[in-house]
Parts: C-alpha cells; sequence; structure tokens
C-alpha cells in the first residue's frame, strides 16, 4: 500500500507516541524494581538533572539553615510545604549531630527515600492506562494509595534527557504535599513553623537513613 506524505507523517507519529509510552512505563518500573532490590547506585540515573540538583540544593542550605533558600525552591518546585519538610528534618538531624550530613549528597537523599515510601518509592503505587507524551516530556498518571479505600491520581513528569526517560522527582510529592496543604491553610502558621510542629508530633515519616 502506497501511503500519501501526509498519512506517512501521521504513522511516524503514532508509532513514536506507542514507544515513547512504552519507554516511560518501563522507566517507572525500572525505578520501582531498582528500589525494591536496594540498587542504589542506579537510582541517580533514573532521576533528572534538576532533580539531583533539587536534592542537592536542601542539603546545602541544610548545612547552612538558609530559609530563605528554600522559600524559593518550595515555590518554583511548587512543592514549598515538601521541600520545607525535607530541608527542616536535616536541619533537625544536624541540631543532634553535627555531622550528619558530612559526605551527604542528592544519591543517599534517593537512598533513604526508599526506606520512607517517599514520592516513587511509596508501596502499593499502580500506573494508570492513561498518560501524554511529547518529543521531550511525559505525564505519566500514578495511582496512590492513601490507607484506606480511597486512592489518588498523581502526576509524575518525566523528561527525555540523553536518550533516556527520567522522573522529576518533585512531581512525585504531589499527593503528600496536597495532605499537608490542607491542614496547613487551616493553621494559620507559617510554612516553616507549620512544617517544625508537623515534625515534632510526626518524628518518624522523615526518619532519614543514609548509609547502611
Amino acid at each position: 500500500m502506497k501511503f500519501t506524505p501526509f498519512f506517512s507523517l501521521l504513522l511516524m507519529i503514532t508509532l513514536y507516541s506507542c514507544s515513547s509510552t512504552n519507554d516511560v512505563k518501563q522507566s517507572f518500573t525500572d525505578l520501582c524494581s531498582a528500589a525494591e532490590n536496594q540498587a542504589f547506585d542506579e537510582l541517580p540515573a533514573m532521576v533528572t538533572t534538576g532533580s539531583l540538583q533539587y536534592l542537592n540544593t536542601i542539603i546545602e542550605s541544610a548545612r547552612t539553615d538558609n530559609e530563605t533558600e528554600m522559600l524559593h525552591l518550595g515555590h518554583s518546585s511548587e512543592r514549598p510545604l515538601m521541600t520545607m519538610m525535607l530541608f527542616q528534618q536535616l536541619v533537625n538531624e544536624l541540631r543532634i549531630d553535627s555531622t550528619s550530613l558530612d559526605g551527604v549528597e542528592a544519591p543517599d537523599l534517593l537512598s533513604a527515600f526508599t526506606f520512607l515510601g517517599t514520592g516513587p518509592f511509596q508501596p502499593g503505587l499502580q500506573l494508570d492506562d492513561a498518560m501524554s507524551t511529547s518529543s521531550t516530556t511525559a505525564n505519566l498518571y500514578v495511582v496512590v494509595p492513601t490507607g484506606g479505600k480511597v486512592s489518588i491520581l498523581s502526576t509524575y513528569q518525566y523528561e527525555l534527557e540523553d536518550g533516556r526517560w527520567k522522573v522529576d522527582f518533585p512531581s512525585t510529592l504531589e499527593v503528600p504535599e496536597k495532605v499537608l496543604n490542607q491542614s496547613f491553610k487551616k493553621s494559620g502558621l507559617g510554612i516553616r513553623t507549620y512544617v517544625t510542629r508537623y515534625l515534632n508530633i510526626n518524628p518518624e515519616e522523615m526518619e532519614f537513613r543514609y548509609r547502611y
């Protein structure tokens, strides 16, 4: 069968879209598998460069207790509460042990998140059938369990870097951000005060383990 140029182009786009969809879903599966198997050395290559920069900024800001930088990072990442939560927990640990962040970098936090069940490492995640892709970005829709009968649909953003689909880590914090925001709005507190009080009540939720 001979295709016109228009239909040839349409066919190419359709085939590329199907390939991209499968590649993104496989990237998600590989990330979950690496976490489950504690293949920590594989995790940094599965998240975007921006994600590693995000985590390193939190670490460096915790070392100097730079709240202003965290407010800026939280705003730019659209995860103000979770960003401050990660930052404050590191600050708390430094107050207990001033050497607790010695040598710690973004990959160490990713490893710690697998034990906390943070973001893409939460147990029980399921892929939704729907997703959207372009040539360099994709939105993967993930069903996140809430502990009861209700599940929430979350959008994980992916970017194509160096020929590989990688997850944007801050995007995976959408559900805990929304949950925290409900009580934050009612609290009438500043963001850091709210997060500090939350961690005092729920210290086990952000108890990091960097070395194994």
